[in-house]
């Protein structure tokens, strides 16, 4: 796509790139509507536009790169929210106190963003693990036995506290990350899995989830000895420690702890740089280290 005039533009020095600006915010914009129009044509001309074929096709195009949900997703629910909501689909796994996975599999809603935002339920997913670093094993998040086990844990939170609003899970995905980012309530609960396996539960609820803005309690674009995105959420871990990473880029930080007073402070102060190093402690925390420089807060 070309730009009719450079007007507004800034270039980098070397000038093999675009600076931001409100007019490479706006080119931007553009190209990136003008692919989905393209998109969008191209679905409704094959008889392809529906929920269902669309989150196939998502599922498919991340198969081979882009499903990485342990970063941060930024403003990219309330870009899709408000250009093409159509065009991003969740699957949405009911889950009732009797029902075998398999019958609920069945009963699954291909939902896209603009439904999603009217109606209300629990979202579960499992996304996370912990003690890898410690040698602990393996368990790979996107597969079967993964989505078996979070559908068993799930199923036992409805049989415990029979919600009054529908229950569901997904598959760990960005389109799941985009809605754990945007509402500010998330919490995760760390279960354990035999002896050396701790898996990461992630809530949300629907009706909390804001599509129009940028993601709040949240530091983002923290860079140094740790890159990533530190979030000030609740959640639960059986050594009741005040953090909790979710892969590589992204920390749950419990508010009103020590660790969480002495962060928000260093954010204040700009002091990101520090924060990058302290979460870089929290890491070898994680493995077992004890970095005496923590002391205090852990």
């Amino acid at each position: 796509m070309n730009s009719l005039t450079p007007k507004g533009f800034e270039f980098s020095i070397d000038r093999q790139q675009l600076n931001n600006n409100a007019a490479e915010k706006q080119y931007t914009d553009e190209v990136r509507n003008l692919f989905h129009k393209g998109y969008r044509s191209f679905l409704k001309s094959t008889e392809s536009y529906d929920p269902e074929t669309i989150h196939t096709l998502q599922n498919e195009a991340a198969s081979n790169g882009g499903n990485v949900y342990d970063i941060f997703t930024g403003s990219e629910l309330a870009i899709a929210y408000q250009n093409y909501p159509d065009l991003i689909c969740n699957k949405l796994t009911p889950v009732e106190p009797t029902s075998r996975l398999q019958d609920s599999v069945m009963n699954a809603k291909f939902i896209n963003l603009t439904e999603l935002a009217d109606i209300e339920g629990i979202v579960f997913c499992l996304q996370g693990q912990r003690n890898f670093l410690n040698g602990g094993a393996y368990f790979p998040l996107e597969s079967p036995q993964a989505f078996e086990l979070a559908y068993a844990c799930v199923q036992g939170f409805v049989k415990q506290y029979s919600p009054n609003i529908p229950v569901y899970i997904m598959q760990p995905d960005r389109n799941f990350s985009m809605l754990f980012d945007n509402d500010p309530l998330a919490s995760a609960r760390v279960l354990p899995i035999g002896n050396d396996l701790e898996v990461s539960l992630l809530n949300i609820q629907l009706s909390r989830v804001n599509y129009k803005g940028r993601p709040v309690n949240v530091v983002p674009d923290i860079s140094g000895r740790w890159s990533g995105t530190i979030y000030w959420r609740e959640f639960q871990t059986p050594d009741d420690k005040p953090y909790l990473f979710l892969g590589r880029y992204r920390v749950l930080v419990k508010p009103e702890t020590a660790l969480h007073s002495y962060l928000k402070k260093l954010a204040d102060d700009n002091r990101f740089a520090t924060i990058a190093n302290t979460i870089h402690l929290l890491r070898e925390d994680e493995a077992g280290h004890n970095p005496e420089a923590l002391s205090a807060y852990v």
